[in-house]
């Protein structure tokens, strides 16, 4: 869409000038598009390998969300040196041993001050009580086909572990949705994977890790567009 006037030139002619309006329109309309991606916080306990790796896949222009920050206790080392494109919310550390019940107060308290359409837990190892209106929005992932190797305890290494420790065959990964217990939550998605027989509990962690990224970041880009 074109706009325009005449003015004089410096002879007096009468001079048509044009001027472009759709550079307006699309700003506009990119910055529409900016504002209408849900909202995604993420909690996490530690800025460990999978938390990074699914940082750097959420950072995909087409993805219908953005993360509005990430939450995590202050004594966490790991998040003190780091460059995160996004807000960082330091929770400070609970007199209860897990911070149950003050840690999730705070927790919650903080996160309604950016209004997330989705809660993302990812290796954030203390139990969590959800407010009535986070119930539904909140989930988790976790390193194992649920119901199976799942509670308090159950993460990393050590879970892959005690998986292969029990002879089985096949593992995978659940996301979920968060309950006031230990991974019994609604599960949302699972994806297995077969066991090999040169499996470590490192090399299945890592396996497991990456698959725990991928179908996280599926399951919001379907979640998220229930709240937008």
């Amino acid at each position: 869409m074109f706009v325009g006037g005449f003015t004089r030139s410096s002879k007096g002619a009468r001079v048509l000038r044009l001027g472009v309006r759709r550079f307006a329109f699309f700003k506009l309309e990119a910055r529409v598009l900016r504002e209408a991606k849900g909202k995604v916080a993420v909690v996490s306990s530690s800025y460990v390998e999978i938390v990074r790796n699914f940082f750097n896949a959420s950072r995909s222009c087409s993805r219908g969300w953005e993360i509005s920050g990430v939450w995590f206790p202050e004594s966490s080392p790991s998040f003190s040196n780091i460059d995160i494109p996004v807000p960082r919310f330091p929770l400070r550390r609970s007199s209860n041993a897990f911070g149950v019940d003050e840690r999730s107060a705070e927790l919650f308290e903080s996160i309604s001050t950016v209004r997330p359409d989705l809660v993302v837990l990812v290796r954030y190892l203390f139990l969590v009580h959800p407010p009535l209106e986070y119930r539904g929005r909140i989930i988790n992932v976790h390193g194992s086909l649920l119901p199976a190797y799942g509670g308090k305890g159950q993460y990393g290494v050590r879970l892959q572990e005690a998986i292969l420790q029990a002879g089985e065959r096949k593992t995978g990964c659940s996301v979920h949705l968060v309950s006031e217990q230990y991974d019994v939550g609604d599960i949302l998605a699972q994806v297995a994977i077969p066991i090999d027989m040169k499996d470590t509990p490192v090399s299945l962690h890592r396996r497991v890790a990456d698959l725990e990224v991928k179908t996280l970041i599926g399951v919001i880009d379907e979640q998220v567009l229930k709240f937008r």
